[in-house]
């Protein structure tokens, strides 16, 4: 290109926008969705260090440094432009107008009870044990039908062992036996087989689960002692029902105690959970996340404890971890890392976190109420089994070489003890 052309693009680039503008969050429902999700994260993150919400901040008139610092990293990473434009202030105006108006749409010429079966009365309690067996079989949200029939299995089988009559205590194969005498009445729906393979698949996955004479998992836990429930060996979707299921109980069962005036101690349980990110991830909704939310907010009133244990803090969900009263890092070197735990505690300062990248195996910063400052700790090295450690690789070729230079001197040995020295 000629000179007078290249000037003409590098003007042309000069004023090209990078990002659209706030107010197409309400063209663009992907746009909006990833304003939304980046919005919510700062704005906790500024309840926790001001006290206030992002747009009361903008607001302010005499703010301080470190909330200018505040304002201008959002807005260098936000996904639309906040520049005062005229369609972007009249967007801000009417949300203004409208932020504390709370609207209540209801449906007054449809009857709901329709959808209900009048001969089954489900309790909010009965509803979620359903809708957590219904996850483990693997019926979809679609598939009402299907639905309609796992509902009405569980709600037979469940009368079935109450009153005795049962042949089996695996409540699965119950439904299953219920299922199929359905199945081979004339005119039966053909649906009813694919939800009896559903609950043949997860009777050979689960089968332990669901025996009434193991009883609730919390009845068998040892005071006083570590107790494992090892789920590795399930995937993530099963390992959040399960853990979905024991925290909604042991929070259930705390309430009923403190509201019957009994001693809390009798049912504190301390939970910690290994890998949070997948319990509780930062980008997606599960079971798990929703009941390690609400024990994190509301367990330490009923005797519950809570800790998240996790190798990646930043795909953690902020919520839950802005709820741990205490934190010990250890060695973290990528920055979104960094700045996802010090935006979940007011306790980190800058210098703190520029500390973290340098720690040695096994050293680790305590701070919260556990500790009145931020301590520099090391922690002794476990003498015990360990699991889950990076693998030597180089040990490992070396005596996997060894081994072979081994294998072939002795078979050659053979071969001259056999007379075969050709």
């Amino acid at each position: 290109d000629d000179e007078e052309t290249i000037k003409e693009k590098e003007f042309n680039l000069s004023i090209l926008a990078s990002k659209k503008p706030y107010f197409f969050i309400y063209n663009y429902d992907k746009l909006k969705s990833e304003y939304m999700e980046y919005y919510k994260f700062n704005n906790q993150a500024c309840r926790v260090k001001y006290k206030c919400e992002i747009h009361e901040l903008y607001k302010k008139e005499n703010k301080t440094q470190r909330e200018k610092e505040f304002i201008t990293n959002f807005e260098f990473g936000c996904p639309v432009n906040y520049s005062p434009c005229l369609c972007n202030k009249i967007a801000w105006m009417i949300e203004d107008h409208f932020r504390n108006v709370k609207f209540n749409y209801k449906l007054k010429d449809f009857d709901c009870n329709l959808l209900k079966n009048p001969e089954i009365k489900y309790s909010k309690a009965m509803y979620k044990k359903i809708e957590e067996i219904k996850k483990l079989v693997n019926i979809g949200a679609n598939s009402y039908i299907q639905e309609r029939h796992f509902r009405r299995a569980f709600h037979e089988a469940k009368e079935s062992l109450k009153n005795g009559v049962a042949q089996t205590n695996n409540f699965l194969q119950v439904m299953y036996d219920i299922l199929e005498n359905k199945s081979l009445e004339e005119g039966s729906d053909k649906q009813i087989v694919d939800v009896m393979n559903k609950i043949d698949d997860a009777m050979i996955k689960y089968s332990n689960i669901f025996d009434k004479n193991i009883g609730n998992i919390l009845s068998s836990i040892k005071k006083g002692h570590a107790n494992v429930l090892d789920l590795s060996q399930v995937d993530e979707s099963v390992a959040s029902v399960l853990v979905s299921h024991i925290l909604r109980n042991a929070l259930q069962r705390s309430k009923d105690a403190a509201s019957k005036g009994e001693n809390l101690i009798e049912n504190s349980v301390f939970f910690i959970l290994e890998e949070a990110h997948i319990l509780a991830p930062k980008k997606r909704e599960t079971d798990s996340k929703k009941w390690i939310q609400r024990v994190a907010r509301e367990g330490r009133k009923f005797g519950l404890g809570l800790c998240l244990v996790s190798q990646s803090p930043k795909t953690v969900d902020h919520d839950a971890l802005s709820q741990m009263n205490n934190m010990i890092i250890l060695r973290l070197v990528e920055p979104e890392d960094q700045r996802h735990v010090q935006s979940a505690s007011e306790s980190l300062s800058k210098d703190l976190v520029d500390q973290l990248p340098s720690l040695n195996v096994g050293e680790a910063i305590v701070l919260g109420l556990m500790s009145k400052v931020p301590t520099l700790v090391k922690i002794d090295r476990f003498k015990g089994r360990r699991h889950g450690d990076d693998m030597d690789i180089i040990s490992h070729f070396k005596n996997s070489i060894q081994k072979e230079k081994e294998e072939i001197e002795n078979a050659q040995q053979e071969t001259l003890d056999m007379g075969y020295d050709y």
